[in-house]
């Protein structure tokens, strides 16, 4: 027997005061019921994509990414992530140092990500080290992104939140 068709003396207490509160009542229940789960944090998918690493048996990666993961959870210094974003060989890597180094704030990041970003070995992955770029008054490197822009290879949607 549906809630609706109960008759009106069987209604639970909240319900009684009319249609109004019975149609929140079914609704508050339903968004409940069937609302996505919620979206991981940062640290969360760090910590998903270890385990993938260690399950896959990827012992070099699961290495970087622990210690990307070790720096964040002990705010280290963001410079100390420098190296490993110059010397990685995996793009997931490189993709959680560049958002650590971009929400550091500290201007002293801006040259290891347009160095990253200009790096020939990232050209396929140059969103990531511009939009950490973008949290950061980049005015005083203007000409570096003028002719980044102008050569590069293929157009990202990184470059229009650059800009803003």
């Amino acid at each position: 027997m549906s809630f609706l068709n109960l008759p009106k003396r069987s209604w639970p207490k909240r319900a009684s005061f009319g249609k109004t509160s019975i149609f929140l009542a079914l609704i508050l229940n339903t968004r409940t019921r069937y609302m996505p789960a919620r979206k991981p944090t940062r640290l969360q998918e760090l910590r998903t994509a270890i385990d993938r690493a260690n399950a896959e048996g990827n012992d070099a990666l699961a290495a970087e990414l622990s210690q990307v993961r070790h720096a964040v959870r002990t705010k280290a210094d963001p410079l100390a992530l420098v190296p490993l974003l110059e010397t990685s060989t995996s793009y997931i890597t490189k993709a959680f140092v560049a958002e650590v180094l971009g929400a550091a704030g500290d201007v002293r990041v801006l040259q290891p990500l347009m160095r990253a970003a200009a790096h020939p070995a990232n050209v396929r992955h140059t969103s990531w080290f511009l939009l950490a770029c973008a949290r950061y008054d980049c005015s005083a490197h203007l000409a570096f992104f003028v002719r980044f822009l102008l050569t590069a290879r293929r157009p990202t949607k990184a470059w229009c939140r650059l800009w803003k």
